[in-house]
């Protein structure tokens, strides 16, 4: 076969048909301008803390005296924290509380042994009638020994709690420390 006996006008036709066009580019979209006016800078005022830093660094004092006094029970450093967390109640009752949960507080002999030391703080509610409910600890720095104490203890006592004259939430801290 010879070169030209091959129509080749066909093939360069759909060739030049084939070839796609260029399309346009899409102009860019103009950037917004920012504002070039100076917003106002919203000032903050410091925070004014109330009073109560002078009663949380006297607390701190009171549990660092406590340290160093160490009783096999609660201490009267506890006790005055106890009566500094219920605003509302007569030092007297509390005090009577604190009594209460300290005649039936023994120290387990297990925490003795292992050297065990720490504060539970202990929150419940003490109903008209003399009941308790939402028996919790809120903040402990003692072990799980220490804390069921703690909470048996509360019980135990609750029988002995003086009446309120209306419902009250009672928090109150029982220290376990060693004697050195």
């Amino acid at each position: 076969m010879s070169l030209a006996s091959i129509d080749t006008s066909a093939m360069h036709k759909a060739h030049s048909t084939a070839a796609p066009k260029p399309k346009p580019k899409p102009k860019p979209k103009p950037k917004p301008k920012p504002n070039k006016k100076n917003p106002k800078p919203i000032k903050k005022e410091p925070e004014v803390k109330p009073q109560e830093d002078v009663k949380q660094t006297s607390k701190q004092d009171v549990k660092d005296d406590e340290k160093q006094e160490s009783s096999n029970t609660t201490s009267e450093g506890a006790e005055a924290e106890a009566l500094a967390y219920n605003e509302g109640v007569s030092d007297e009752f509390l005090s009577k509380i604190q009594m209460a949960i300290n005649k039936k507080n023994k120290y387990p002999r297990v925490a003795r042994i292992r050297g065990l030391e720490g504060e539970v703080l202990i929150e419940f509610i003490l109903n008209v009638d003399g009941t308790m409910q939402g028996l919790k600890i809120i903040q402990s720095t003692a072990g799980d020994i220490l804390n069921n104490n703690a909470l048996k203890a509360v019980l135990s006592a609750s029988k002995d709690f003086p009446l309120p004259k209306q419902k009250v939430r009672i928090k109150i801290p029982i220290a376990y420390t060693l004697k050195s």
